[in-house]
Parts: C-alpha cells; structure tokens; sequence
C-alpha cells in the first residue's frame, strides 16, 4: 500500500518496509507517549491472508471473548 501511495516501484518494497520499522520503532521508543498496544489488546497475525480471512479471524476473535 505504502509503495502505491507514493508511486515507487517494486523494487523499492526493502527500503520502504526500513522506513516503516524505523518510523514505528522511533514511535515506540518516544520518552512523551510511545506507541503500545492496549493492555487488553490482542494480536492478529495477518500475513498471507486475505482481508475476507482477515475479516472471519477477527469475528471469530470476536465471538470468543463475547462467550460468557
């Protein structure tokens, strides 16, 4: 998504997945605010799935933790 937004090639995906880790490790490691998940938050591994499968994961997610 990233390498559409600013119109870079393909072969510009290494240099840009640097900047995004740079960018979120500076937004982590900040002393004002760093970037952390919510306590309660939880993890949802996305990789190779499409965003249907993405979409059933979190619902099933969802319906878990609504289960008394």
């Amino acid at each position: 998504r990233r390498a559409h937004e600013i119109g870079a090639p393909d072969s510009d995906l290494p240099a840009i997945q640097q900047d995004i880790e740079a960018r979120d490790r500076r937004d982590s490691e900040r002393a004002h605010a760093p970037l952390r998940p919510a306590p309660d938050a939880e993890t949802v591994d996305t990789t190779g799935l499409t965003a249907d499968a993405v979409a059933e994961r979190l619902l099933q997610r969802l319906l878990e933790r609504a289960r008394p």
